[in-house]
């Protein structure tokens, strides 16, 4: 007999502490997030449930808005040497 793919998605349902555990963020953070649809998941009765794929993806993506910065070699080595004087 061949699982459907509803009996299959069902079988790789994570809770939300299975969630924290793989992807080391807090249960109120992946709550949170499965709230405002940024992961996907259902939620049961007063319990969210999501996939260990959903957790993986967005870990995949970058999650800071805006423009990234551009370091050169030089800058990295301004930042830490200024970062030691700061602090001596």
């Amino acid at each position: 007999m061949q699982m459907s793919s509803l009996e299959s998605s069902i079988s790789k349902l994570i809770s939300v502490t299975e969630a924290s555990q793989i992807s080391g963020l807090t249960t109120s953070f992946i709550r949170r997030l499965l709230r405002t649809g940024q992961i996907e998941g259902v939620k049961v009765g007063y319990s969210w449930l999501t996939t260990e794929e959903a957790i993986r993806d967005y870990l995949s993506k970058e999650r800071r808005p805006g423009p990234k910065p551009t370091y050169t070699e030089t800058d990295r080595r301004m930042k830490t040497t200024s970062l030691g004087r700061d602090f001596m």
